[in-house]
């Protein structure tokens, strides 16, 4: 009888005990309970078949170009309304605030038909021929390497009032500053900001600050750092070795994002990095994680995965890779956001979205990539 008691008195322990830990998880080691919130997978949709459903979480990846013309003032192309893409970045030359207004009341129509379409709006903001928005309503800014050489103070009230406008406009984000630390073969360049990397931080940090303000998601490039680069990625492969002063604007704003707890972003180049195997960084996995190891919220964006840099297979040292395969690597190695630019076609788009819904079906651990990037940006489109 006693021993029936001693049974029975050690299993109520372990029942209060497991009770506990099922309710509260004290004993749930804190980096498993972080990474089953990342890999929940998204809900499907009750209405869309399944396919479709694929297709539609695989486009909200995508900063799709829009280039604007008398056209595309007056409706947005076909492609955007069919597909939806979840970023889209606008392009051309003098675009006035009316235009932007145009853009945003064709946006509305087609969600008053799709509430789940809520796309982020966006533009390039390095100032000089890096700056679409310039037309009535807009700002010209200096180029960054003038900026660079204001006053600080003079510096922040540019980009208050930059940040202003482009809020004004509805725009939720931009692919900019630059934090590229120059060298002595490129410090006349006129998109780097200077060789000091603690002022590339510094004037970085106050460009990030007018935009946060303002509800602007800033999208600091090119992580690892190309300032060195004397070439374009457009025209062909690069590699180079970072130094720390390249990664210090980096990790300099990043650190100060984590500190406030606002969500950062990333453009990760395309440039060949010899520490993580001469790969492009953008599509090597090893290189992705300096960042998204390091921070918990860090949205990682591909650079234009339409450049040339994009199709080099180091295997074959020869340009021979598929966009749709580059986008397929972009993924794997952990960016949230696929960025192409104008000179990737929507033909072209539509046929990377065909490949890679073929492959969610197919490749588990892609599936699970596609559905973790969903959920980080469906939290940094909460906030912006």
């Amino acid at each position: 009888m006693r021993n029936t008691l001693i049974l029975i008195g050690f299993l109520a322990f372990l029942a209060v005990i497991f009770g506990v830990n099922y309710l509260f998880r004290p004993f749930a080691p804190k980096d498993q309970t972080n990474l089953a919130q990342i890999s929940l997978t998204p809900k499907p949709s009750p209405t869309l078949p399944v396919n479709q459903e694929t297709r539609s979480r695989l486009a909200s990846m995508l900063i799709a170009p829009l280039v604007i013309t008398p056209e595309t003032k007056e409706r947005l192309p076909e492609w955007i309304i069919k597909n939806k893409p979840g970023a889209i970045l606008i392009y051309g030359q003098d675009i006035d605030l009316p235009t932007v207004d145009q853009i945003n009341q064709q946006l509305a129509k087609v969600q008053l038909k799709d509430r789940d379409f809520q796309p982020m709006l966006g533009t390039i903001l390095d100032g000089g021929v890096e700056q679409p928005l310039t037309g009535e309503g807009f700002t010209l800014l200096p180029t960054w390497h003038k900026l660079c050489r204001t006053s600080l103070v003079l510096a922040k009230k540019q980009f208050a009032t930059a940040a202003a406008e482009l809020s004004t406009a509805g725009i939720n984000f931009v692919l900019s500053p630059s934090l590229d630390v120059a060298d002595a073969s490129t410090s006349a360049n006129p998109d780097l900001c200077s060789s000091s990397a603690r002022k590339v931080a510094l004037y970085g940090q106050a460009f990030i600050d007018a935009m946060n303000d303002q509800g602007i998601l800033s999208v600091v490039k090119h992580f690892p750092g190309t300032g060195q680069l004397q070439a374009d990625l457009e025209s062909r492969f690069l590699v180079i070795s970072p130094t720390k002063k390249d990664l210090l604007p980096f990790k300099t704003v990043l650190d100060q994002a984590e500190k406030d707890q606002v969500y950062s972003a990333v453009l990760v180049s395309l440039v060949g990095v010899k520490q993580s195997g001469g790969g492009a960084c953008a599509l090597t996995k090893s290189c992705v994680d300096q960042v998204s190891g390091a921070y918990q919220k860090v949205l990682i964006v591909s650079d234009d995965l339409g450049q040339k840099a994009a199709l080099y297979d180091p295997l074959k040292r020869d340009y021979t890779k598929s966009l749709s395969q580059v986008a397929y690597e972009a993924v794997m190695a952990g960016n949230h956001l696929l960025y192409f630019g104008q000179n990737v076609s929507y033909s072209q788009l539509t046929k990377v979205l065909d490949d890679l819904t073929l492959r969610y079906k197919e490749d588990k651990l892609f599936k699970a990539k596609v559905d973790a990037a969903e959920i980080m940006l469906d939290s940094v489109k909460s906030r912006y």
